[in-house]
């Protein structure tokens, strides 16, 4: 039920499309045995254009009541293991789920089964209308808002996402959160030209919020695919594993100092002393190659934490870089 002993099962669905096989297996799982940890993309739009996703943000919404049925029945399959015992984490991710047209539907049907946690990641721009903060702190379920700081300034950061005023808005959404007592989580993906200036991009998100991670760039689902994506794009967005070696050890101190998580890094990447503030979100991620390298195959590196490379980066990079532990 889970790839290492006490980790949570880790399930992914997309409620704009059937919801199956996440609903039979949630219906097989031991019941108060292990934790069950639920990642549900919402069909939304995105205002932002960032230039690492691969999603589409800004395709139509479809319809939202296939959704919320969807969400109904996953909610009623995951109660009883609530119920008897069996942590409940909920993770709505997508283009942006605050923009979902029926989002006060869909957090109130969750707010009836009260998972242990509720997170929602999105690019924060709704939030920088203060009632939507207002409502999320009103829906009972005390959910954390994960949003990305994508550099150090207004103009870095709106030419990664695409948006003019993206970063005043993020800036707004995280001093709204605070205000209704909402707890705030904030990510920076480190792609190739993210490396530069990676110690005054923690610096400023140090100084909005406690509670910062670093997260390595995955080549989403169709990043890889030569038939789907250019090879430039991974060239551009991929950075040199060794090159983020030597900036993990360059800024270690200052790492140490902010960081509560590395999410998706080979643990080999990354300093001894940060190496148990890795994680790793547990299988169901895309972008992992079918077979580990050989030198994967014989590391001692605990797999809860580490993922291992993506197929974008030994596509670019290969994995004469991987070292075992």
């Amino acid at each position: 039920w889970a790839s290492v002993a006490g980790a949570p099962l880790v399930l992914r669905a997309s409620l704009g499309e059937p919801v199956d096989d996440l609903l039979a297996a949630l219906r097989r799982a031991p019941a108060g045995r292990v934790g069950i940890e639920l990642h549900l993309a919402v069909p939304s739009e995105c205002e932002c254009a960032c230039a690492f996703c691969s999603k589409d943000g800004r395709a139509p919404d479809p319809a939202p009541e296939p959704a919320l049925e969807r969400a109904c029945a996953l909610a009623e399959a995951a109660r009883p293991l609530s119920r008897a015992g069996s942590p409940l984490s909920v993770v709505l991710v997508g283009n942006d789920a605050l923009r979902f047209p029926a989002f006060d539907a869909l957090l109130a049907i969750w707010a009836d089964v009260a998972p242990d946690t509720f997170e929602i990641v999105t690019p924060g721009t709704s939030l920088a209308d203060p009632l939507v903060a207002e409502r999320l702190s009103a829906s009972g379920l005390a959910p954390c808002l994960s949003m990305t700081l994508h550099g150090p300034d207004e103009a870095t950061h709106d030419a990664v996402a695409g948006l003019v005023g993206a970063f005043q808005r993020l800036q707004n959404a995280v001093n709204n959160c605070r205000a209704w007592g909402l707890s705030v989580h904030l990510h920076h993906v480190l792609t190739a030209s993210a490396l530069a200036s990676l110690p005054q991009t923690l610096a400023l998100a140090a100084s909005w919020c406690e509670h910062v991670s670093l997260v390595a760039f995955a080549s989403e689902p169709h990043h890889h695919d030569p038939k789907q994506t250019p090879r430039a794009f991974l060239d551009a967005m991929v950075p040199a594993p060794r090159a983020v070696r030597a900036a993990l050890e360059d800024y270690e101190e200052l790492l140490g100092q902010t960081l509560v998580a590395l999410a998706g890094f080979p643990a080999c990447l990354v300093p001894v002393s940060l190496r148990a503030r890795l994680f790793y979100g547990g299988p169901g991620r895309s972008d992992l190659p079918s077979e580990l390298p050989p030198a994967c195959r014989s590391c001692s590196a605990n797999p809860a934490m580490c993922p291992g490379p993506d197929r974008g980066t030994l596509a670019v990079h290969g994995a004469e870089w991987l070292q075992p532990l």
